[in-house]
């Protein structure tokens, strides 16, 4: 439930710097402070399985978050050992002075607006890139009820809608089930707002039915989430685009447009930075076929992405 924080550019410093591949280093880390997490994630796993089995809820994401000890104090340092390794994913690093400093690498687009053209993902369905299993009914059953529950969201606001094939992509240690969605919305200036709020938040993030989902969340997390599962990103950025057009007799010339894009994409893979701890969240999608151990090592996989980088 944390409130929206929007940056205004003329009131922010922004630096820029080049991203060089670095040698990863592993740490000694084995995720001792997780195993005291295990049972009461187990349990609230196998009573989310309970509910699904005996109530209209279908899905719900459940996720808990735990402190470690911040060996670097080196932000900085930090945020650059993850761009280099997650170079397809949004890598963001900010501090407010009300909100504190956040930085993450998520590979999740919320959604990207550019003219009164809509593109989102839905990306639902996770394996451990090493392993050489196969997508079963269970995560391609949840791939699809994310990709129609977007699909039913955006059918208010929009002309048409088309949903593309359905990829596997890879992601650090992990692999996931893509679905690419497109939608021409019904007016070019379509409130950001409305358009968030029919997305946000997902049943990547939250669940399905939304409502019911929620109302689990609340009830047993035990937590407050604060930004992660929220969403972040750039609005209304100019970007120039350049054509030309070659007439029979005359001289090439050059059409200069500019274009006004909003790219948000959904808060992962995140760390809140305190001055000698760090909170890592992690969680994952909960169906009636889950099983609480299984969901237990795949929280334990995720979060060893954040983990190594520190």
């Amino acid at each position: 439930h944390a409130h929206a924080v929007l940056f205004k550019k003329e009131h922010c410093q922004i630096f820029e710097t080049a991203i060089e591949p670095i040698r990863e280093e592993h740490s000694g880390y084995r995720g001792q402070i997780d195993l005291s997490f295990k049972e009461a994630y187990q349990k609230m796993v196998q009573k989310a399985v309970d509910t699904i089995q005996h109530s209209d809820l279908q899905k719900v994401v459940l996720s808990r978050a735990f402190e470690i000890e911040m060996t670097s104090a080196d932000n900085l340092d930090l945020f650059l050992r993850l761009a280099s390794r997650y170079r397809n994913a949004f890598v963001y690093y900010w501090y407010h002075p009300k909100v504190g400093t956040w930085m993450g690498a998520t590979p999740e687009l919320l959604m990207q607006i550019s003219r009164n053209r809509l593109t989102t993902v839905s990306l639902a369905g996770t394996l451990r890139a090493d392993q050489k299993l196969n997508w079963t009914p269970k995560e391609k059953d949840e791939q699809k009820l994310v990709t129609e529950y977007i699909v039913s969201q955006l059918e208010p606001l929009a002309n048409t809608i088309t949903t593309g094939d359905t990829k596997e992509i890879t992601a650090g240690k992990l692999k996931h089930l893509k679905t690419e969605i497109s939608a021409s919305l019904k007016l070019a200036d379509q409130g950001l707002k409305e358009v968030i709020l029919a997305l946000h938040p997902t049943p990547a993030v939250c669940g399905y039915p939304k409502e019911l989902a929620q109302k689990f969340i609340e009830s047993n997390e035990g937590y407050d989430r604060s930004y992660y599962t929220g969403f972040l990103g750039e609005i209304n950025c100019r970007e120039e685009r350049t054509r030309s057009t070659q007439g029979r007799n005359t001289e090439a010339q050059v059409y200069k447009t500019i274009i006004r894009n909003t790219r948000l994409y959904v808060n992962l893979r995140c760390l809140r930075l305190e001055e000698k701890t760090g909170t890592v969240f992690v969680g994952g999608g909960i169906v009636n076929s889950s099983d609480p151990d299984k969901e237990w090592q795949e929280t334990v996989d995720k979060s060893s992405t954040m983990l190594r980088i520190l």
